[in-house]
This record gives C-alpha cells, sequence and structure tokens, in this order.
C-alpha cells in the first residue's frame, strides 16, 4: 500500500462520523465529549499508520460550521445543516478535541480559519506545501473526507480517499465517468444533490410517478461536455445535448433547483489569509495531554505513563503483559 509525505484530513467530518455511530442516550449525555476525543484519537492514529510514511505530517482541517451554514441560508432559506441539530455537548466534544490535538503529536498540524469551511483550505494548504516541501520531492498527499469536493484536487501526487475507496484520476473517472477537475463536481451535485453537504436532489420533489434518478448515461453527457452551469443550461436549450424530451423537459422544470443547488455547491466566502497565518504546529506535552485524559477519563497511552508511579505502573503493566 502506497504511504504519503502529507495526510489531509477532513477533521470534522471525522467526529461527526465518529459519534454518529453511538446510542442516543450517550450523545445526549455529557460522555459523548469522551467518546468524540477517544474515537477520533484512535482513527486518526489507524489513518497514520496506514497512510502516513516516515516523518510525514497529518494536516488536521476544521471548518466553522455555523457561519457558514448562515451564509448558506442567505442563498437558500431551506438550506439546512445537518451539524445545526447537534447537541451542546456534541459541539463542546469538537472544540475540545482541537485543544487535545494541539499537545498530541508533533508531525500534527491544526489548520481553521473563522468564516472557511475545511474544504475551502485544502486548495491554499496544497499551494503551501508543493511551495515548501517539493523541492525535497516531499509532496506526495492523500486527502480524508467523504466530501467529493476534496477529489477536485487529485493529481498524479494527490489521492483521495472517502473512507470507502482510494481514488486516483483514473480510478475516479471509471466510478463516476468523469475526471473531478474543473466545474465537474459542483454540476454533479447540482444534478444529483448531495445528503452530506445538504444539498437536496432537484428531481425529489416531482411527481411521485417520475423517475427522480437522473440517468447516468444523460449525466456523463454533460459532464464531459460542459464547462459550468451556464455553458449546461445553454447546450440543453439549443438542443446540443444528446438527451430524450422527457427529461429535457424535466431539467427545464427544476432549472431553478438546480441552480441553486450549483450555487450552494460553488459557494465559498472569501477571506484575505495567508494560509501559513492559520497553521497551528502542535507539540506533545505529557502534562497537557494527561491532563486532558484524566478530564475525559481515558485511559492513558503507553508512552504517557511514568512507570515509576504506582498508580500508573499498573497499567504500564497491561501494556506489556507477555
Amino acid at each position: 500500500m502506497s504511504k504519503y509525505d502529507h495526510l489531509i484530513i477532513d477533521t470534522d467530518n471525522c467526529y461527526w462520523r465518529m459519534v454518529a455511530g453511538t446510542s442516543i442516550d450517550k450523545i445526549n449525555s455529557p460522555d459523548i465529549v469522551s467518546i468524540g476525543v477517544h474515537e477520533v484519537l484512535k482513527k486518526l492514529n489507524a489513518f497514520e499508520y496506514q497512510y502516513l510514511d516516515n516523518k510525514g505530517l497529518v494536516w488536521l482541517l476544521f471548518d466553522n460550521p455555523s457561519s457558514v451554514t448562515r451564509l448558506r441560508s442567505d442563498i437558500d432559506p431551506e438550506y439546512k445543516s445537518h451539524r445545526d441539530s447537534m447537541n451542546e455537548n456534541m459541539k463542546a466534544g469538537l472544540n475540545y478535541l482541537i485543544e487535545t490535538l494541539k499537545v498530541y503529536k508533533d508531525n500534527f498540524r491544526v489548520v481553521f480559519v473563522d468564516k472557511l469551511e475545511a474544504d475551502d483550505l485544502v486548495k491554499p494548504l496544497i499551494e503551501h506545501i508543493n511551495k515548501v516541501y517539493s523541492q525535497d520531492n516531499k509532496n506526495s498527499v492523500l486527502l480524508i473526507s467523504n466530501d467529493m469536493d476534496w477529489s477536485k484536487s487529485i493529481t498524479d501526487k494527490i489521492n483521495w480517499y472517502n473512507w470507502k475507496n482510494l481514488y486516483t484520476n483514473e480510478v475516479f473517472k471509471n466510478e463516476y465517468g468523469f475526471y473531478p477537475q474543473g466545474n465537474s463536481v459542483q454540476l454533479f451535485k447540482a444534478l444529483t444533490g448531495d445528503k452530506s453537504d445538504c444539498i437536496p436532489n432537484p428531481f425529489y420533489n416531482l411527481k411521485a410517478s417520475v423517475n427522480w434518478r437522473f440517468p447516468k448515461e444523460y449525466l456523463n453527457n454533460i459532464l464531459m461536455n460542459c464547462t459550468d452551469i451556464n455553458d449546461f443550461f445553454d447546450k440543453l436549450y439549443s438542443g446540443k445535448l444528446d438527451i430524450e424530451p422527457k427529461w429535457i423537459e424535466r431539467l427545464k422544470t427544476v432549472e431553478a433547483r438546480i441552480r441553486l443547488n450549483y450555487q450552494l455547491v460553488d459557494f465559498y466566502v472569501l477571506e484575505d489569509f495567508d494560509i501559513k497565518d492559520v497553521i497551528v504546529e502542535c507539540k506533545y506535552s505529557k502534562a497537557k495531554l494527561k491532563f486532558y485524559f484524566d478530564t475525559f477519563k481515558l485511559d492513558y497511552e503507553p508512552r504517557m505513563i511514568d512507570v515509576n508511579k504506582p498508580e500508573e505502573f499498573l497499567t504500564w503493566a497491561k501494556y506489556h503483559r507477555v
């Protein structure tokens, strides 16, 4: 299996995935903070072991979903973020996770910008990595997120892992029928919807008798021949797309929803910032990490244990039992 010089991880996405399988009673209790921190740390260590080369770096991207949700709601008043329903304990757990990561490992980097989502940080971070590390040929990257927006950065040195499959350009093309560069991903999500990003299927509200799954052959035709949303509708109305008449009429019927979807997918907040200024270089601190683990009532990791302290020796013995 390939090893990479850099892992860029959608850490919010990782956190929500880790807590999503927790029972309702625990989700609604303060225990969710400890569970979330513990499960994410386990997963990050697994990613590092499986995919990261020696002396590689792990970049942990976070977003500010509340401000972005408000701005997206200005575009679409019906837009609802799945994170709006998260209780205060779950939101607090994410903040505690960030503070824990800052003292967890020396090769970790936390990246966060107010008003920006994690996927908005991918491009400037990759540019930073290429600028700083390419001279040593240490710029191979694995992107980890189930958000398809991250696939737009795939190159010969950058792959995308969506928690199920690992994608190169050709693997992506074989599965989806198009390459992810340019505006193809935005068009794809505008026409099909995206549950992970709260983008609705535009055909879902048509009459129940209508097959609301847009045919793949038409979708591929559009994505291979249209450069953006305006080019798509120009070609649709001028008859330049090989689509049967009933689907042309359906596309015209839901044009407003498709355009609205495209705005939501293509949405970003312009922020004047230098990526270097928002990178936090994490520094392992046994004392601080013990404090957080004690707070969350988590067992110490082996590297944290002081065998000279009787209360910690039994934990050390457990790890070294033959």
